[in-house]
Parts: C-alpha cells; structure tokens; sequence
C-alpha cells in the first residue's frame, strides 16, 4: 500500500511538474487555483464519460445523471484530497482548502455544462418532447 501510494505521488508530481512547466513556458501566467480548476475539470469529465454510461446500462430507470454526478463528484472530491496529501507529504507543493474548492469548483462546471449537453442531445434524439419529470434524462 506505502509502495503504491508513493507511486501514485509520483505520478502526480510528474504531472505537475508538466504541468506547471506548460504554464510557465506559454507565458500563460494562471494561477496555481485556475491551473486546479482547469485540470480537476477535465478529470471529471473524464469520470463523468467513464461512469454514465455504466451507471445508465446498469440501472435502465431511475435518475441516471444525477446518480452519475453524485458518484463522480465523491470520486473527484477524494482525488483531489489526495493530491493535497500528496503535496504535503512529497513537499512538492502547498496542501490548501483553496485548491480543493477550486478543484471541485472546475467539476460542477464541466458537470453542469455535461448536463446541458445531454439535455439538449436527449432533446433532439426524442420522438416527441418530454416533460421535466421524464426520468431518463431528469437531474
């Protein structure tokens, strides 16, 4: 388990380091907190692409999206902890609340525009229009 937490750091630190090097070489200038938003954002989007499909095939009724939210966003929130841990104790970074609001901040936008989308889609892919209490595609 020490092994593979170390490992998993490691992997992070890399990350970051690419990361931060890619900010500082296009004189893009983002803050560390933007540079969180921006990354933990397009994780869970990742998560939320992994985890809707499986969750709608598994559960052919109910309230799909938020169920897909809700987990992807308990997964994302003990990721971005751990990079907080991970940062503390690799002392490659500052462990800060602020970088894990800014974090979960970045995936309830890219959750919501997710939903959005899938709105819209569901909108124009249906026969004929449902109400807001339709449960396939009800938040």
């Amino acid at each position: 388990m020490k092994e593979m937490l170390r490992r998993m750091a490691d992997i992070i630190n890399l990350s970051h380091d690419e990361i931060s090097g890619l900010n500082e070489g296009t004189k893009l200038d983002l803050s560390d907190k933007v540079l969180h938003l921006i990354v933990i954002g397009l994780l869970g989007l990742m998560v939320l692409i992994v985890t809707y499909p499986l969750i709608k095939w598994l559960s052919k009724k109910g309230y799909i999206l938020a169920i897909t939210g809700i987990y992807a966003a308990s997964l994302i929130f003990v990721l971005t902890v751990a990079i907080e841990i991970g940062q503390k104790v690799t002392h490659r970074g500052a462990m800060e609340l602020g970088d894990v609001v800014y974090g979960l901040l970045g995936f309830v936008i890219v959750f919501m525009l997710f939903a959005v989308a899938v709105k819209v889609i569901g909108h124009f892919r249906s026969s004929g229009p449902k109400g807001l209490g339709h449960r396939s595609d009800t938040l």
